[in-house]
């Protein structure tokens, strides 16, 4: 309740009286504090939270899990990467552990190193659309267009009701300074999702580059209508 409403010191009372009166070990109590105490950068303290729960059990995945976000929050990658490999080695088949770790690749900038991780959990589950998009996304980065559209076709032929993917293709094709095919999937996603503000202020970027400023307009009211 007290998190609810915005009152983190009173809620670290809540749970640490939770903890005095009940069981010590309680790790959901410790896992909510720790993420408060990281919500206000007292990182030293959810460190040292986590590292008690560690020398009880070094093999608390969850724990792991939550000292690398910690680290992920304070942007120290390397210690945020060696958590996450580590937990990898105890489950190299969790492919949303891969795609943690793909994401902070991305976040310290290595981009080929997140490449390598988004292709090893298409090589655990290749129908896993969410490897595809972000392959395609960085490749647009890339400006390599056309490799990066054609893992979107992939992702969009195994779920056609993805709207996401209609609205990073749009993006990539715009960065690729294809206009014209951005406008193309981005109203073929509109088509599908009319209500999506997402698609409609992509749209408008595209004709904001075009200096298509009537459509420009009409396309931000609409995403700001339905924001």
């Amino acid at each position: 309740l007290y998190e609810q409403m915005n009152s983190p010191d009173q809620a670290i009372e809540v749970y640490k009286r939770l903890l005095e009166v009940g069981d010590p070990y309680h790790r959901e109590a410790h896992y909510r504090l720790v993420q408060i105490y990281a919500q206000k950068k007292d990182y030293d303290t959810a460190l040292s939270m986590l590292g008690n729960l560690l020398k009880r059990d070094p093999s608390d995945l969850e724990a792991h899990f939550q000292k690398a976000r910690v680290f992920q929050e304070m942007k120290d990658y390397p210690r945020a990467i060696a958590e996450f490999q580590m937990m990898i080695t105890a489950r190299p088949k969790e492919v949303r552990l891969r795609e943690y770790l793909g994401q902070l690749y991305v976040e310290a900038k290595q981009y080929e190193k997140a490449l390598e991780e988004y292709h090893k959990i298409l090589a655990i589950d290749p129908n896993f659309v969410d490897a595809y998009l972000r392959i395609g996304v960085l490749k647009g980065w890339l400006k390599a267009t056309d490799e990066a559209i054609g893992y979107l076709e992939k992702a969009k032929a195994i779920d056609p009701q993805r709207v996401e993917t209609y609205r990073i293709m749009g993006s990539v094709y715009l960065q690729g300074s294809q206009e014209e095919k951005a406008i193309q999937v981005l109203q073929e996603g509109i088509t599908m999702d009319s209500q999506n503000p997402d698609l409609h202020f992509e749209l408008g970027t595209v004709y904001d580059k075009l200096k298509r400023f009537d459509d420009l307009v009409v396309a931000m009211e609409e995403a700001i209508r339905l924001d």
